[in-house]
């Protein structure tokens, strides 16, 4: 018996979650939730979310100001790449800490 789409999903999840991402971000710009993998996609966005309570203000505020800094400097592409990583996790750090006020 083939495997049900759900069932791929899963086991692509498993094997590869860059692919299953890809293709969950792709099911979701078609509009086409009927076939996202809801468990897997509830457990990944839990996993990834930022908890205002955990996140040292000061903290990332100093980390926004290094990469600030760090990129105003002459980088190579991939260190800039790193930079602007670190810059935008700081960015959003600060701005969920500060939704909570």
């Amino acid at each position: 018996m083939p495997a049900t789409a759900p069932e791929l999903l899963t086991d692509l999840y498993t094997r590869d979650e860059t692919a299953w991402l890809d293709t969950m971000a792709d099911l979701i710009a078609r509009g086409d939730v009927s076939e996202l993998d809801f468990e897997n996609l509830r457990e990944y966005l839990t996993d990834m979310a930022i908890r205002a309570e955990s996140i040292d203000e000061a903290k990332a505020e100093e980390a926004r100001r290094r990469a600030e800094a760090r990129l105003a400097e002459k980088l190579d592409d991939e260190e800039a790449a790193m930079v602007s990583a670190a810059l935008a996790h700081s960015l959003a750090q600060l701005k969920v800490k500060r939704r909570q006020r």
